[in-house]
């Protein structure tokens, strides 16, 4: 017989054995390995040169790595598969000298197609652009960027080529795990100080305008290019009794042409304002063709409304409206061969109103992307939304396959369909948690610990009866709180039975901080763990994983 009792459960099993000999002890089963899968794991390795001259961060394991820049409006701008490319020779985002981000990206079109992207090609000047570590630890690692969206084309003026979006501010909380496993807390809200107000001119010995018709020309020093004035913004002027007016082309730096004609005048204030947009997208960029055209397709995408974009024709390979744009939540986009890379991009919630989804790897020498977007001249309304992100290749240790919509699907449904039970402690409520103690954010379950220091949480994959069809868990994350255990005394269990036998769990099967880490997890009673298994589709009923949370007792009752 054993000679220590770990839990009080086990107490009373050695209890009736002492008192009853005859009595049979419940036989513990050992841990079956989930199918095709091998026990391996990962840690995440940050590298921080933010405040050197490289102004980088980077986020890497051993079969991926990501690289932010602050040159680079503090998004991403290098992403490498180590798996088929272990020394870092191709970069998956961008072509020679030009990027437009990876895994995520936000778009702000004004009219006559101006293209402003959350991270966009090299800037000499930073901007207000902002990146910060909130959370670091082997398990995950969270970065906080803060931008406006940038000129895309580089066609910005001398000083600042990549000018900002001024009127709309983003703010993008990631979330990385080792398994390749991305959270993404995106806002797009109108900027705290913004006042519409583009350009002013008092007229008179100041800077201002002539008007003679629908041409507007600059006097006194105007200039239409600094700050940015374009088509879709509005003119008005008090001297001139006109306005406001829509501006249809700037013709140059001192030319504007107008939607109308207004009163003729000389010397006269003005006020540009700008209030409307045309298009936003939400995208999966990667690398394109560098070559001159006929062009090479390099990769391919697709939704859950259409699973390859492919219409035959070169360029935007647009998907039609049926079934609606708006029903799809989750893009792939992933390489041809002999290039192993793929990965995905899951809505959280439904991107209503989404008119259009294309696929593009041929259009542009240096860039590709899936993209879904909503179109129409209005004013700009706040994004408040959730992803996730995850990253693929083919023969990886730790990194899934996803070369394929449907590779893509059980990742996208366990994110959209979160479920656990607290079997002991409680699932955690609170701010940007869902039902079933899920934390959208993070993708972490978060479940507080009871009063004896322990917390057990049930993943069952029916799911409470809420889907059609089990669906299994794509290696869970679990945050437990009330939980100060020494790091030798923590003991992590795992039941296959729906809790009738725990055994204890191999440290090959998850990462878990430690307690020194806890500070990262704002609490000093917190631990965080990762399964690297995937929970299986048949983990349902008796079948239901538990995983146990305690502190380990250690001697002879």
């Amino acid at each position: 017989m054993k000679n220590q009792c770990h839990y009080l459960s086990d107490f009373l099993i050695c209890a009736v054995v002492l008192l009853f000999p005859g009595a049979i002890t419940p036989a513990r089963g050992e841990l079956t390995n989930p199918e095709g899968w091998t026990p391996a794991k990962a840690k995440l390795i940050v590298t921080d040169n933010l405040a050197t001259e490289k102004k980088e961060l980077i986020i890497e394991t051993d079969e991926w790595k990501v690289v932010f820049s602050l040159f680079y409006n503090g998004g991403i701008y290098q992403m490498f598969d180590k798996v088929h490319d272990p020394k870092m020779l191709d970069n998956l985002l961008t072509g020679p000298g030009y990027c437009q981000g990876g895994i995520f990206d936000y778009d702000v079109y004004l009219l006559g197609d101006q293209e402003f992207m959350t991270t966009m090609g090299r800037n000499n000047n930073p901007g207000r652009a902002s990146l910060e570590i909130i959370e670091n630890t082997p398990v995950r690692v969270r970065v906080l960027q803060k931008c406006h969206p940038r000129l895309n084309n580089g066609d910005g003026p001398e000083n600042d080529k990549f000018i900002e979006l001024d009127m709309v501010e983003t703010v993008t909380q990631w979330t990385f795990y080792p398994n390749g496993k991305i959270y993404i807390k995106f806002d797009a809200v109108i900027a705290d100080n913004w006042t519409q107000i583009r350009s002013t001119g008092p007229g008179g010995e100041g800077k201002g305008i002539n008007a003679n018709g629908n041409i507007i020309t600059t006097v006194n020093g105007t200039n239409f290019l600094i700050p940015w004035v374009t088509q879709g913004d509005t003119i008005e002027s008090t001297a001139g009794g006109w306005g406001p007016v829509q501006i249809a082309e700037r013709i140059d730096q001192k030319t504007l042409r107008l939607a109308t004609k207004v009163t003729p005048g000389k010397n006269l204030d003005f006020i540009i304002r700008r209030t409307n947009i045309l298009d936003e997208t939400f995208s999966i960029h990667a690398d394109g063709d560098p070559c001159q055209a006929p062009r090479t397709s390099y990769w391919q995408g697709g939704s859950n409304g259409d699973s390859l974009y492919d219409n035959g024709t070169d360029g935007d390979l647009f998907r039609n409206n049926t079934p609606p744009v708006e029903n799809d939540y989750v893009f792939a986009h992933w390489t041809r061969p002999p290039r192993g890379f793929g990965s995905l991009l899951t809505f959280y919630e439904p991107f209503r109103g989404a008119s259009y989804a294309v696929f593009n790897d041929l259009t542009w020498d240096n860039i590709s992307y899936t993209q879904v977007a909503l179109r129409g001249w209005r004013q700009f309304e706040e994004h408040h939304r959730h992803f996730m992100a995850q990253l693929g290749t083919e023969n990886g240790r730790i990194l899934p396959r996803i070369k394929s919509v449907s590779d893509a699907l059980p990742y996208a449904d366990d994110y959209r369909h979160p479920y656990a039970e607290a079997r002991i402690g409680k699932l955690q409520t609170g701010e940007n948690i869902s039902a079933y103690g899920y934390r959208v954010p993070t993708g972490a379950y978060h479940i507080a610990a009871d009063l004896n220091n322990t917390a057990a949480i049930a993943f069952d994959t029916d799911r409470g009866g809420t889907v059609a069809s089990p669906i299994a868990y794509q290696q869970p994350a679990v945050l437990v709180s009330g939980l100060d255990d020494a790091d030798e005394r923590l003991c992590v269990e795992l039941s296959q039975d729906n809790g009738v036998t725990f055994e204890k769990l191999p440290p090959t099967w998850y990462n878990v901080t430690t307690r020194a880490e806890s500070s990262e997890l704002d609490a000093d009673d917190r631990r965080l763990l990762q399964l690297f298994c995937t929970i299986p589709a048949t983990t349902t009923g008796t079948k239901t994983w538990v995983l146990r949370f305690s502190e380990e007792k250690h001697g002879n009752l």
